[in-house]
């Protein structure tokens, strides 16, 4: 190698390695400062590490809930399948449709269905109510997830006779079973039938959300039904070689064919395509936007504070920047040395903010059910929220430290005096104009929040509390377990009403704001039968105990609230809430209407013998 070029290269090496020695000095100088004046590093500290904790805390959300993929193979070519009606309103599909498109779609390579059932484990020291999914045989393999530990269900698992096995979640396996591996195999009881462990599903798995931990084979097949049933929801994978647009016409075209084959239940029907997730995240979206805003408006202020702190430091530094000039120190060099000092002052703060922005996400998980803001409880500090903290940090470091280092570039006294006032005017106003804004931003959401406090739910939550009630193993399904189980819920009533300071005791098979609910279908006695090509009505209703609707505040307006009298041989009874009333009897009195039952019905008839005030069942946007 030539002279010249060995002398370029060792030329190049030096000048990278003052330039690293030169920012090393100016980052130890710059710790030596912070060091120097407590009061000011600690107030910056302060501003700075709230700014970037608030935005780090609220990225790390929006990164769980928008942006991170689901943890499926290929999310994008997931679909969710609806129906909506020309009145807006939005159902599943039926089991027989469900049949039909599986066998005559082209675009979609997989379809699956999946119901909810609550069982209780009975057999693992304390029994525990549980909620699980039946699923079809395509639904796993088209989610594309490994199990942890064991297998997939077999086909002969699918069938009405076969064996009785469950797939296992990961945290219920670590919590009830200790993580041992060997359970895999092994014996539980649900519902007192004995079921086999065949898998443990990888940390993380949610389908479709936190609440179930049990997953069982289901043979959809044995359960075609009535077209009038919409009540199941369906997942499908389109194919590789085929577009939305293509699976949006061949949904219109195979619809449209099966309202002509069938137009006394499938027409007025259209079919509604979304990716997996999409519209429970939509919910959220402009909620987590507004909040973004929100938290970047503080990191703005606490950039503007920081800044006129800085500034109002430059008089102190005057003196030590004409010195730096007078040994040859260049503009350049002026502003590399106070950019290094701010963004090290940024870096400290943004350091402090990461701890606090673990402890608000934490408290951000604690606010939120697993059921009302999807995959909430996996926001943490991922590589990218780390990410995102650097460059917040970097940026905000440079926005509060370039005024600084324009003003100390400036050549004469007087004009850095006229213009560091100027600097300083201009950002006070902006301070003073940000938080403003700011301000009215929080006063208008404190105000919603209030008015959203001071929503009646319906039922009074003070000093209520709930417990689940497991079903003991010895409980079957026919009709001389559902008596002894009858016996032992008026066993439990009895012994709680007896504790100390216990005023009302009840039961109910679904409760208020929770993740469960229940549909039933019905027609109103003494009307016109819906048209061929109209639905049954539906609502949704819970079973109670006589004590229920005391023990939860909810008033009562007409008629009389459930008896001790009122019994499995006794005349079936219903209580409707206010809203159903005026719906269906307008300007009559409901007491002693009667509900019939809907085709293939049971429990039915029933007469009305009370109304009562609406008692909310749902989290708002769910």
């Amino acid at each position: 190698m030539p002279s010249d070029d060995v002398a370029w290269i060792l030329d190049r090496e030096m000048s990278g390695f003052v330039l690293l020695e030169r920012f090393w000095q100016d980052l130890r100088y710059g710790l030596r400062l912070l060091a120097r004046n407590p009061g000011f590093t600690a107030v910056a500290l302060v501003a700075l590490a709230l700014g970037i904790g608030a935005n780090t805390a609220i990225f790390s959300v929006i990164n769980a809930v928008v942006l991170r993929p689901f943890p499926y193979k290929d999310p994008d070519r997931l679909y969710v399948l609806t129906l909506v009606d020309d009145k807006g309103r939005s159902a599943g599909l039926s089991p027989p449709d469900f049949l039909a498109w599986r066998e005559r779609t082209q675009v979609f390579e997989g379809m699956a269905t999946y119901w909810m059932r609550s069982v209780t484990l009975t057999g693992v020291e304390e029994p525990e109510r549980l909620l699980a999914q039946g699923v079809t045989r395509d639904c796993f393999p088209m989610l594309g997830i490994e199990p942890l530990l064991g297998r997939w269900f077999t086909e002969d698992e699918f069938r009405p006779a076969g064996p009785r096995v469950v797939l296992m979640g990961h945290a219920l396996w670590q919590r009830r079973f200790g993580g041992n591996r060997e359970s895999v195999g092994k014996q539980i009881t649900l519902d007192g039938e004995s079921y086999t462990v065949i898998g443990v599903m990888p940390p993380g798995f949610q389908f479709p959300n936190r609440v179930f931990t049990l997953w069982l084979p289901w043979d959809f097949e044995e359960d075609r039904g009535d077209r009038r049933a919409r009540n199941y929801n369906v997942v499908a994978r389109l194919k590789r070689d085929a577009t939305f647009e293509q699976a949006r016409a061949e949904a219109d075209t195979l619809f449209g064919s099966l309202a002509r084959e069938f137009p006394e239940t499938n027409s007025g029907w259209q079919v509604s395509l979304s990716r997996y997730g999409e519209r429970s995240i939509a919910e959220f979206r402009s909620m987590l936007v507004v909040l973004a805003g929100a938290v970047g408006f503080v990191l703005l202020i606490a950039c503007l504070n920081v800044a006129n702190l800085l500034l109002a430091r430059g008089s102190e530094r005057e003196k030590e920047m004409a010195i730096r000039a007078a040994l040859g120190a260049g503009p350049l060099r002026l502003v590399r040395q106070l950019l290094t000092e701010s963004v090290l002052l940024a870096g400290l703060g943004g350091t402090l903010g990461l701890l606090l922005a673990g402890w608000g996400v934490r408290g951000l998980v604690a606010m939120f059910p697993g059921w009302t803001v999807p995959r909430m409880e996996q926001a943490s500090t991922d590589g990218r929220v780390l990410a995102f903290t650097c460059l917040v940090t970097l940026v905000t470091g440079i926005a509060f430290g370039l005024a600084p280092a324009l003003q100390a570039v400036r050549g004469w006294r007087r004009a850095v005096n006229t213009r560091r006032q100027r600097l300083g005017s201009v950002l006070v106003i902006s301070q003073v104009a940000l938080t403003l804004v700011l301000l009215t931003g929080a006063g208008l959401l404190i105000r919603s929040f209030v008015r959203l406090l001071a929503v009646d739910p319906g039922f009074r939550a003070e000093k209520v509390l709930t417990i689940p009630i497991p079903a003991p193993s010895y409980v079957t399904a026919d009709r001389a377990g559902k008596i002894r189980q009858a016996g032992l819920y008026r066993e439990i009533l009895q012994r709680v009403e007896a504790l100390p300071g216990v005023e009302t005791t009840a039961l109910t098979t679904v409760l208020p704001l929770g993740p469960i609910r229940a549909n039933t279908t019905f027609r109103v006695e003494n009307r016109p039968a819906p048209a061929p090509n109209e639905d049954f009505e539906q609502a949704e209703y819970r079973a109670v105990s006589p004590a229920y609707l005391r023990a939860m505040g909810i008033p009562l307006l007409r008629g009389r609230f459930f008896s001790e009298s009122d019994t499995a041989q006794a005349p079936g009874v219903v209580i409707v809430n206010e809203s159903m009333a005026r719906h269906y009897w307008p300007g009559e009195d409901p007491i002693g209407k009667r509900l019939a039952p809907a085709e293939g019905g049971s429990g039915f008839p029933l007469s009305v013998v009370g109304v009562v005030g609406v008692e909310r069942f749902e989290w708002c946007g769910i």
